[in-house]
């Protein structure tokens, strides 16, 4: 049975001795898309290799978000 309190619910997983939490962060509109420009040139990354590229970011609560790697090779 969900529990909820001032902006989360929680509901305990019977079985697995879990509790999911989900919490609201913000009650403001979030932005989904972010744009901008990577200067591939700028990092010296050897030509014919193919390079792991991650992004990351910061989150409101100031923890770290990483995306799954992006191959780039440079011809």
């Amino acid at each position: 049975m969900p529990h909820e309190g001032k902006g989360s619910i929680s509901i305990d997983l019977a079985g697995v001795e879990l509790r999911l939490l989900l919490e609201r962060v913000t009650d403001h509109t979030l932005p989904r898309d972010l744009s901008g420009k990577i200067p591939i040139d700028e990092l010296g990354l050897q030509d014919g290799h193919e390079h792991p590229l991650f992004l990351t970011a910061r989150q409101r609560d100031h923890s770290r978000v990483w995306t799954s790697p992006m191959f780039v090779t440079v011809r």
